[in-house]
């Protein structure tokens, strides 16, 4: 596998894997679920309140919690 066929794939693996944790997301949302992260060496819990939207696209709208 070359080089561009590489970057091809990691793209497609990279939007995959960010699809899902957004439909993830939006499913825990609405559910009324809270989610757990690993942030600064610890578990940290996020209410399903502060948890971001997703839009029509299936992006999370941006959060000062989550970030790329």
């Amino acid at each position: 596998m070359n080089e561009q066929q590489m970057k091809i794939l990691h793209q497609k693996i990279h939007a995959g894997v960010k699809g899902a944790i957004a439909t993830s997301i939006e499913q825990h949302r609405q559910r009324g679920q809270s989610i757990s992260i690993w942030l600064e060496a610890k578990l940290s819990p996020i209410l399903y309140l502060t948890l971001p939207a997703v839009n029509g696209r299936g992006f999370l709208v941006h959060s000062p919690i989550l970030t790329e």
